[in-house]
């Protein structure tokens, strides 16, 4: 198991090294956003994601973390609704 430090080192590196943003959506059941390095909110019906330039809240059903790792997100259920706050 890794310590508490070297994970917080690593997502500072992956803030750092990740100030743009993407988002792209495979139909209605895959979605991939790069430049989020983190998750603010999860859930089954809602999940937040945040970066430097703002959050994302992917609504939808059934929603699951697919991947996560150097500021890749992979998101996979039915998805409704992307919004920017």
């Amino acid at each position: 198991m890794k310590a508490i430090s070297e994970i917080k080192r690593k997502i500072k590196t992956a803030i750092n090294n990740h100030t743009e943003v993407y988002i792209e959506i495979h139909g209605r059941e895959n979605l991939l956003a790069e430049g989020y390095c983190r998750i603010e909110d999860y859930g089954e019906t809602s999940m937040v994601l945040t970066s430097n330039d703002g959050s994302v809240r992917v609504s939808g059903e059934n929603l699951r973390l697919r991947h996560l790792a150097n500021g890749r997100i992979a998101i996979e259920g039915r998805i409704s609704s992307v919004e920017y706050l």
